[in-house]
């Protein structure tokens, strides 16, 4: 059984067309996140990818529905067991057409 690697994102880098894995780990981001890092081309990436648009967060997205139909911020900070300030700072980051 073989596991599923990240490979480099990076469509130029010679590890595209050798087929090796150079890939190292390289850091971890303050959600926790493990960074990889290509030796052969020095691209930096997670894996699997994050996405940049945020849509990915359902908590978040969650979140905003909630209180878009009424919740109060302390029931939904109950709900999904993260303090009342991480509600309102979705909510802040949220844009306003989809937070309501």
């Amino acid at each position: 059984m073989q596991l599923d690697r990240p490979r480099c994102p990076n469509e130029l880098c010679p590890s595209q067309v050798d087929g090796e894995q150079n890939i190292i780990i390289h850091a971890r981001t303050k959600n926790g996140k493990i960074r990889y890092a290509c030796k052969r081309c020095g691209k930096t990436f997670t894996y699997p990818r994050e996405r940049k648009d945020g849509g990915g967060n359902f908590q978040q997205r969650y979140a905003c529905w909630l209180r878009r139909n009424s919740y109060p911020v302390s029931e939904i900070a109950f709900t999904l067991g993260v303090s009342k300030r991480t509600v309102h700072r979705w909510l802040k980051k949220t844009p306003k057409t989809e937070a309501g």
